[in-house]
């Protein structure tokens, strides 16, 4: 294992990218210790932290139409189950990352995070601002309190259009499915928790249409698509737009209910 942890470390500190990082920086890198501790103890806690909430952030189009140098259009990605050790800007060579090693290269590259280890937590910290342990919540649930005060509100109020789509996970939209329009979002396209596909076929709610499975459709392509026309449309507007993309992706095909979801189209 240490053999394979100094390949990684060389790898990292020849990579272009990450030139003027320094060994004494990164052993200071809680990243870094969290991927050392990971290995002594078989991908526990620290590497779940970061597989569950790799966050990007992209501030974009301040040329367009309905953005401006106080209200940027912004476009919030949060993939799921991703971890560390595969993006390019961080040392990894499993995969190729190009986009995501530009966005390191000509934007901002995190060094230094605190997240939780599931999803639940992770989703209600980012959409509150506020640790979960100060929340008066348990799983599933989503504070009344800090409806008003989420980021979609908070983004609303500023004059933004706003969309999201992809994994909602923050209450059981069967029981309120009005939940995401509370919390500050115009318009919506999100699988639900524990009831269905979120890849092939997937079971999506909307918030002008009832629940409904796409046969013959794949999820992530959907919510791509999705949000791609919303920020035409309010580009098209002339309005600034927030929109928010909990990706599918990169987690496993749901296996938590009775029966089992497509993991191919049609099986």
């Amino acid at each position: 294992m240490d053999e394979i942890k100094d390949s990684v470390k060389k790898k990292f500190f020849n990579n272009p990218i990450n030139e003027g990082i320094t060994r004494k920086t990164m052993q200071k890198n809680p990243l870094w210790l969290a991927h050392d501790h990971c290995n002594k103890r078989k991908y526990n806690l620290p590497m779940k932290i970061f597989a569950y909430s790799l966050l990007a952030t992209l501030a974009s189009s301040l040329c367009s139409v309905g953005a401006t140098e106080r209200n940027p259009n912004v476009l919030l990605i949060m993939a799921d189950d991703v971890g560390l050790e595969p993006i390019g800007c961080y040392g990894g060579e499993s995969f190729e990352t190009p986009q995501v090693d530009v966005l390191a290269r000509k934007g901002m590259r995190f060094e230094h995070c605190y997240s939780m280890p599931v999803c639940h937590p992770s989703r209600l910290a980012l959409m509150t601002g506020r640790y979960p342990f100060r929340l008066k919540t348990g799983w599933g649930d989503f504070p009344k309190e800090e409806e008003d005060r989420s980021i979609g509100r908070v983004m609303q109020k500023a004059g933004y259009a706003t969309a999201v789509a992809g994994k909602w996970q923050m209450t059981l939209l069967k029981k309120d499915p009005g939940q995401p329009g509370r919390v500050g979002f115009d318009k919506w396209l999100l699988f639900g928790w524990h009831e269905g596909a979120r890849f092939h076929d997937p079971f999506l709610y909307r918030r002008d249409k009832p629940p409904r499975t796409e046969k013959g459709s794949y999820g992530p392509d959907l919510y791509a698509d999705f949000l791609s026309a919303f920020m035409e449309s309010a580009h098209k507007q002339g309005k600034p737009f927030f929109a928010y993309f909990p990706m599918a992706l990169a987690h496993d095909v749901t296996d938590d209910l009775k029966w089992q979801v497509p993991y191919a189209p049609g099986k």
